[in-house]
């Protein structure tokens, strides 16, 4: 049987590693990024027969319950732009990950708190106190 300090120490070094590969919080973009080819309307214009004019690149993002802007993204900033929205992504499954591992640490913590008599049974209201 393993001990509980020896769990605690290999989820501590789990988190750390996961934490360092945390993107630079100064990267990052919440939103969708498109990319989209337009048509002008001209008759004579080589966008009727073809995928358009473009890309043009936007970014999505919800702000509130209904509400969606839409940013234009100059092409020459799309590629940074995508890569800040990837970036915001990774943080995301970082932090359920430490959040996971945060809440086994509670677990381990609550365990090694709890006092010998106690099996994690619930006692009933009316001994509370």
């Amino acid at each position: 049987m393993k001990k509980r300090g020896t769990d605690t120490e290999i989820l501590l070094k789990r988190r750390a590693a996961i934490a360092a590969k945390a993107p630079d919080l100064r990267e990052v973009l919440r939103g969708t990024l498109r990319s989209r080819f337009v048509r002008c309307g001209k008759s004579g214009c080589h966008c009727r027969k073809g995928r358009g004019h473009g890309p043009f690149f936007y970014l999505s993002v919800a702000v509130g319950v209904g509400r969606t802007i839409q940013i234009v993204i100059p092409s020459q900033e799309g590629p940074m732009a995508r890569g800040y929205a990837r970036n915001y992504r990774r943080l995301r499954q970082i932090l359920e990950q430490v959040s996971a591992i945060n809440r086994q640490l509670l677990r381990q913590r609550t365990l090694l708190a709890r006092p010998s008599g106690l099996s994690g049974k619930r006692v009933p209201r009316s001994r509370r106190s």
